[in-house]
């Protein structure tokens, strides 16, 4: 899944150690592997980073055993398939508001609007 860049701009790629040292976590797997871009946790692929936040661990499929590599709990990382490096962070929304914060876009801000229900 590629980035939109209707919304975001593409900042990769970067290696998994990058992201591990900018986010402030630990990573488990090859610190030297390029991400790409950022993928749904069931179907990133092999240059995707993803991130699983659920409170009970990943059942088989909830992660890709395609995926780079996922943000996860560290308590969770052995349930990740096989070859997907694990970054640890308590929350795998920070790191994604990290790379919001810390990396402004020349793109230009979309307005959040109140949408009009033609529902009544």
């Amino acid at each position: 899944m590629a980035v939109d860049p209707r919304f975001f701009e593409a900042l990769g790629p970067v290696s998994l150690g990058e992201l591990a040292r900018e986010t402030g976590a630990d990573c488990r797997g090859d610190t030297g592997r390029l991400i790409k871009s950022v993928g749904s946790a069931a179907n990133a692929g092999s240059d995707e980073i993803c991130y699983y936040d659920a409170k009970k661990p990943p059942e088989e499929g909830a992660v890709s055993s395609n995926a780079g590599a996922c943000f996860i709990r560290a308590d969770f990382a052995d349930r990740l398939p096989e070859g997907v490096a694990a970054i640890f962070l308590w929350n795998g929304h920070t790191a994604f508001r990290w790379d919001r914060e810390a990396q402004p876009s020349p793109l230009p801000k979309i307005q959040k609007h109140k949408l009009r229900s033609s529902c009544q």
